[in-house]
């Protein structure tokens, strides 16, 4: 198993917000001792740099994303590019590189990698991609300004995904979206009038059940 991790400063402050928090169940790959790790972003060379090779580019399409609409589109797509470069083979003895590998679902942060970007670059997603843009650079930057205008900012992102979740509610992005960003979202909300909290109470709820009773916290908050 691997947890994949990264976050991205939030402007005018000392927080840092969660934007990465995967957990990888196929994490698998043989190594032997001081054997040299070389990477090729044009031909595959081994599983370990694969896979290492796959995350930075996760990670740093996750950073871009995150301050400009689509900006971690190159980065998605040299992800993709890693997945494309696994010989027949090498997805048959390691999982999470295919997109056949259904069994591999966004269940407690396991991911398969294939879907993952694959997920990122489908046009029929484009709303996920403005809405995670939305909720860091015209909610999260902004909360120094004006925490009320930022919250509604967060919450028009929310109101995006609510389409996303109608679509497919197991969408990777989406699932991995909240398994970051719960903890933010409750101590976020908890500062807002209890007519708002009521309000986004049951939109988190419906968008996020794994954390459900987690959200509950949001109206007892004073």
């Amino acid at each position: 198993d691997a947890i994949i991790q990264s976050q991205r400063p939030v402007y005018n402050s000392n927080y840092n917000s969660l934007l990465l928090n995967i957990q990888d169940r196929t994490f698998d790959f043989d190594y032997a001792d001081l054997q040299s790790l070389n990477y090729n972003d044009n031909a595959y060379t081994s599983q370990i740099t694969s896979l290492f090779a796959y995350y930075a580019y996760l990670i740093l399409a996750y950073d871009y994303e995150s301050f400009s609409k689509e900006g971690g589109t190159l980065f998605f797509q040299d992800a993709q590019t890693v997945c494309n470069n696994i010989p027949q083979s090498e997805r048959t003895k390691y999982k999470g590189w295919s997109q056949f590998d259904a069994s591999i679902s966004f269940t407690n942060g396991t991911i398969n990698r294939f879907i993952m970007v694959d997920n990122w670059l489908n046009p029929r997603y484009k709303d996920m991609r403005l809405a995670f843009y939305t909720y860091h650079f015209s909610g999260l930057d902004k909360m120094y300004t004006d925490a009320s205008q930022s919250r509604s900012a967060i919450t028009a992102s929310l109101t995006l995904l609510q389409k996303i979740n109608v679509d497919n509610p197991n969408l990777q992005p989406l699932r991995s979206f909240f398994a970051s960003k719960y903890t933010e979202l409750i101590n976020l909300y908890s500062k807002g009038d209890m007519s708002e909290k009521a309000v986004v109470t049951q939109m988190l709820t419906t968008l996020d059940p794994i954390n459900a009773e987690k959200y509950k916290q949001i109206q007892k908050s004073k």
